[in-house]
């Protein structure tokens, strides 16, 4: 059954190894890094195009999953969390789009005034 998978660092070295194999297997491949030109090569090579839609449906479904998980295991819903999860799912988006557009920001460069002000705002895509 194949599955989708998603890489960063795709570009260079084992994400790239990982994107090819995998590819090779028959799953489809979303991934990103910070050569614009070398995943656009790696898009020619393996036939693939980027597809933001894609990344935020899978974001959707595993925000939805561990939710789910989190009900089942406590036995009833915890809207904190909900909207804990909720704020990390945006941020995540936002952040695989601004690693795509040349943004480059590490994840651990964001001070929390920052991450806070991206879960607030409209989604990414």
């Amino acid at each position: 059954m194949a599955k989708t998978i998603v890489i960063t660092g795709v570009t260079r070295g084992i994400g790239r190894g990982l994107a090819g194999e995998f590819d090779r297997l028959g799953h489809k491949v979303i991934g990103c890094g910070r050569s614009n030109d070398q995943v656009a090569e790696l898009q020619t090579a393996l036939g693939q195009a980027h597809d933001f839609a894609l990344v935020k449906s899978i974001l959707r479904e595993e925000l939805a999953d561990i939710l789910r998980l989190r009900k089942d295991a406590l036995g009833s819903e915890d809207g904190a969390a909900a909207e804990r999860y909720e704020k990390a799912s945006k941020i995540a988006a936002h952040w695989i789009k601004n690693y795509t557009e040349l943004d480059f920001r590490s994840l651990g460069s964001y001070t929390r005034a920052d991450l806070e002000a991206i879960a607030a705002a409209e989604d990414a895509f």
